[in-house]
């Protein structure tokens, strides 16, 4: 997946200026996604087999994060989720597999060949 429609994405996530108030995750779209052991100021986890690029991802999400953080202000509270095609109908919430999403305190990816990414 290329790196500009994750930056894109996050900068929709971040240039969301609300009032203050705690985001409620939604952690049902967690199960069956292994957490990535990462000091990040975001939770990563990602489907079986898709560690390497869920790294890479949180590197990408990261460097957003602290860019429009200096901005914008921190984002409290969210999830960076990697999920394979095989996994998007239940640990996503957009139909077509690999279209990145943010829904309630989840930041969705696709991992992979999918979809999404086949088209481009």
């Amino acid at each position: 997946m290329k790196p500009i429609p994750i930056v894109l994405l996050s900068l929709f996530l971040f240039s969301c200026n609300t009032p203050k108030k705690k985001v409620e995750i939604d952690e049902s779209k967690h199960v069956g996604l292994t957490a990535l052991d990462t000091e990040k100021p975001f939770k990563v986890l990602f489907s079986e087999g898709y560690g390497q690029q869920a790294e890479k991802q949180a590197e990408l999400i990261e460097e957003a994060y602290h860019f429009l953080s200096d901005i914008m202000g921190p984002k409290e509270h969210f999830c960076l989720l990697v999920v394979s095609e095989k996994d998007w109908e239940r640990n996503a919430y957009l139909p077509i597999p690999g279209m990145p999403g943010y829904y309630k305190g989840n930041l969705t990816i696709g991992a992979g060949h999918n979809s999404m990414a086949t088209g481009f």
